[in-house]
């Protein structure tokens, strides 16, 4: 003789172990808590037959209040299941990443450190390439925000992607795979270890992280003199009405300066705290065109 769960359906052969896992069991419990009528206390099989139960139920009828409440309640416990899968999921995931991202990384040094010659030159002078990287530190790369200038700010993105190339990235990354945009750089804070750094997204998290004070400041300084030009071109067009239309074109350009240099202090902002914006992409375009593998090897050749 077999005994059936009336709640999770699992079978038991004898009664007591049905008895203890109703008791016990915290998935049982769970679905438990869903199929009770919190104002008669009777428990039932289903959700269905709970949901029938409660049309009929006297006490129900007699206090909807004690009804709304018991609503309220099953929302509440829907609610926190939902964030707890939530929270596991995304835990889950979070790990499977680093898991992938701790496997390329041991796959590449591997491949460095062995000593069998590889199937072609090309990947042989790839490996020597990457041996041959300095190491990025988070101390470098604070260290060579001073070189980051008005200059590099007021160029946008090109300016970013040429300050990068010229300074903190010089001889430190390459891209070996420029479709896929595999770049590869020595971690100097977790033992020079190779990074493989798709899209290079921990890279430029750290660099821009790095630069943002930088860059707010000299937005802050390129701003105040806009506004300048915009109230002393004001006080010009209220003293001489000529060329009026002129004036207020000049003064429409200004404030749409204004605004793009106050867009672009956000946009440094959101790529240090790792969004994947539009100018995200111009950036890494940039900047694998000149640390491209293929272009070093065909140089070094």
């Amino acid at each position: 003789m077999s005994y059936k769960c009336e709640f999770c359906e699992k079978v038991f052969k004898q009664k007591y172990n049905l008895s203890k896992h109703q008791k016990n069991a915290k998935y049982c419990i769970e679905i438990q808590k869903v199929t009770k009528c919190l104002t008669c206390n009777r428990i039932f099989s289903s959700k269905y037959s709970l949901s029938r139960h409660l049309l009929t139920c006297q006490k129900v009828e007699q206090n909807e209040k004690c009804s709304d409440e018991y609503y309220f309640d099953i929302i509440q416990e829907k609610d926190r299941q939902l964030k707890r899968q939530r929270d596991e999921y995304e835990k889950r995931i979070s790990e499977l990443n680093q898991q992938v991202q701790n496997l390329q990384d041991k796959i590449e040094n591997i491949a460095i450190q062995a000593t069998k010659r590889p199937t072609t030159i090309n990947n042989q002078q790839k490996i020597n390439l990457v041996q041959n990287l300095k190491p990025i530190t988070e101390q470098h790369l604070r260290e060579q925000v001073e070189n980051f200038g008005m200059e590099h700010f007021k160029n946008g993105i090109q300016g970013l992607a040429k300050y990068a190339i010229d300074y903190p990235l010089k001889d430190r990354v390459i891209c070996t795979d420029d479709s896929r945009y595999q770049f590869k750089w020595r971690d100097g804070d977790n033992d020079d270890s190779v990074v493989c750094d798709r899209k290079m997204i921990t890279l430029v998290k750290k660099l821009f992280m790095a630069l943002r004070d930088k860059n707010a400041q000299l937005a802050d300084v390129a701003v105040k003199e806009m506004r300048e030009r915009y109230f002393q071109l004001t006080r010009q067009v209220e003293d001489n009405e000529e060329d009026i239309d002129l004036q207020h074109a000049k003064l429409i350009e200004i404030a749409e300066q204004i605004t793009k240099y106050n867009s672009f202090r956000e946009n440094v902002n959101r790529l240090a705290e790792g969004e994947e914006i539009d100018i995200y992409k111009k950036f890494i375009d940039i900047v694998c065109s000149h640390v491209s593998s293929n272009s070093k090897i065909l140089v070094s050749e």
